[in-house]
């Protein structure tokens, strides 16, 4: 690998962005995980928002906060959909709502690990642009 940048202590890769911002970074798909366990899901938006705007200079931590503020957004409202679609058709909604939920999950877990390597993570499935 030509140019790039070495970890001091073990000698591997590692990507531009500092130790800090991947820290930060990772907090910023992680945290809406935490808090998606204390609100059921109804504040999972807050964190990246507040991490985006504590962190302003930061392009790295700036793009992972838009990136997860965005998809918290986008499946807050997809949950309230199916939630109602849940009790319309008496119970279906809320398979497709356990689903939802496995997935987001998942995306979640995974943006903290691609984040914490410093690398950049976008979102599966997401459609809707709400912060850019």
């Amino acid at each position: 690998m030509q140019g790039g940048a070495f970890c001091a202590s073990c000698g591997s890769a590692t990507s531009g962005a500092s130790t800090s911002s991947n820290t930060t970074a990772m907090w910023c798909h992680l945290g809406p995980l935490l808090a998606s366990f204390v609100s059921v899901g109804w504040l999972s938006w807050l964190p990246p928002l507040l991490i985006r705007q504590s962190n302003p200079n930061d392009s790295y931590v700036n793009s992972q906060a838009v990136e997860s503020l965005n998809f918290q957004l986008q499946w807050l409202i997809m949950n309230f959909a199916l939630v109602i679609l849940g009790f319309i058709t008496c119970g279906v909604g809320f398979i497709l709502l356990a689903a939802a939920g496995i997935f987001e999950l998942v995306m979640m877990i995974m943006g903290s690990v691609a984040a914490s390597k410093g690398e950049p993570f976008r979102y599966q499935l997401q459609f809707m642009t709400f912060v850019r």
